[in-house]
C-alpha cells in the first residue's frame, strides 16, 4: 500500500523543521535579506566566500 501523500508531506515538513536550529523553514525574505546585507558597503570585506542561508541546518 502507498503511503497517504499528505501525511508523507506532513512528516517531511516535520522532520525539515527538526533540521533547523531556528525550528522553520526558510522564506524569500531570509534569502534578501543576506542579498541586501551583500550589498551594503558593510560587506565591503567580505569576498570569495559562501554565505549559506539554512536555519541553522549545518551547525
Amino acid at each position: 500500500m502507498l503511503a497517504d501523500p499528505a501525511n508523507l508531506e506532513r512528516t517531511i515538513g516535520q522532520t525539515a523543521l527538526g533540521l533547523t536550529a531556528l525550528g522553520r523553514i526558510g522564506e524569500v525574505p531570509d534569502i534578501a535579506d543576506a542579498v541586501a546585507f551583500l550589498a551594503f558597503d558593510d560587506a565591503r570585506r567580505i569576498t570569495g566566500t559562501r554565505i549559506d542561508v539554512t536555519g541553522g541546518v549545518n551547525l
